[in-house]
């Protein structure tokens, strides 16, 4: 059981890395147009880093 849990760290680590990079290359948010509309929203790397993240320190905490 532990070693699944170490396993699933090491991949949600792995996706972290990715999607920092996206945020840190395209920003937390963007423009979106829809018609006439515009407006400033979340950027989804961002929506799912903080999903990501939140899921990981749960996880690492079962560890300590």
């Amino acid at each position: 059981m532990a070693k699944e849990l170490i396993e699933r760290i090491a991949f949600m680590t792995i996706q972290l890395e990715i999607l920092e990079d996206t945020i840190k290359t395209k920003g937390p948010t963007y423009t979106y147009k829809n018609g006439s509309q515009k407006m400033l929203i979340e950027n989804p790397a961002q929506k799912s880093y903080n999903t990501t993240m939140n899921r990981y320190t749960a996880a690492y905490g079962k560890i300590v």
